[in-house]
C-alpha cells in the first residue's frame, strides 16, 4: 500500500514525472493507497494558495487530484463531510501529534501521515515523501517494521519556468 505525502500528490498533479508514476500505479490498480482528510486538505490548501500559478492551472490540478482520489477504487478515501470539517492548524496543534513528532524527531505536521500509515499496518504501507527529514525516520527503530518511508527526490521547476 502507498501513502503519498501531500508534497508527492501536489507534485504529481502540478508537474508530473516520478510522482505522477506513483499515482498512475494506484489509478491503474497496481497499488492500493489511502488518503485521509488531513492529506486531502494539505493538498487543497497548498495548491489553492500558490499564487505563482494562475487560477486555471490550480483548478486543473485540484480537479486531477479529486478525480484520482474519488474515482479510483484502490484508494481508501474519506467522505467529503470529514474533509470539509478538517482544520489543518487545529490538527497540527494536537498534543499527540506533537508527541509523535518529538519522539520521532520529525515535524508534528508529518505525524498525521505516519498515523494514517499505522491505520493500515496489515497492508505494510510505504510512505512516499519529498521531505528528507521525514524520510529519515525509521519506523522499525520504534518497533513498527510494517511501515517504511521512502524519500522521493522531486524537481519543483515547472517546464514553463525552464523556458523563461
Amino acid at each position: 500500500m502507498l501513502i503519498l505525502d501531500s508534497n508527492v500528490w501536489i507534485h504529481a498533479v502540478t508537474i508530473g514525472g516520478e510522482s505522477e508514476s506513483l499515482v498512475n500505479e494506484i489509478v491503474h490498480g497496481e497499488q492500493t493507497a489511502a488518503v485521509d482528510p488531513y492529506i486531502n486538505e494539505e493538498v487543497r490548501c497548498n495548491i489553492d494558495e500558490d499564487h505563482s500559478v494562475n487560477r486555471r492551472l490550480r483548478d486543473q490540478a485540484l480537479e486531477k487530484f479529486y478525480r484520482a482520489i474519488t474515482k479510483c477504487p484502490d484508494i481508501h478515501n474519506v467522505d467529503s463531510e470529514r474533509v470539509s470539517e478538517m482544520n489543518l492548524e487545529a490538527e497540527r496543534e494536537k498534543s499527540y501529534y506533537k508527541l509523535i513528532g518529538a519522539f520521532g524527531d520529525i515535524q508534528a505536521k508529518d505525524a498525521p501521515v505516519l498515523t494514517l500509515a499505522y491505520q493500515f499496518l496489515t497492508h505494510r504501507p510505504t510512505i512516499y515523501t519529498n521531505d528528507r527529514e521525514f524520510a529519515s525516520l525509521s519506523p522499525t527503530d520504534y518497533g513498527v517494521p510494517e511501515i517504511s518511508i521512502q524519500h522521493v527526490d522531486l524537481e519543483w521547476v515547472r517546464p514553463e519556468q525552464l523556458a523563461e
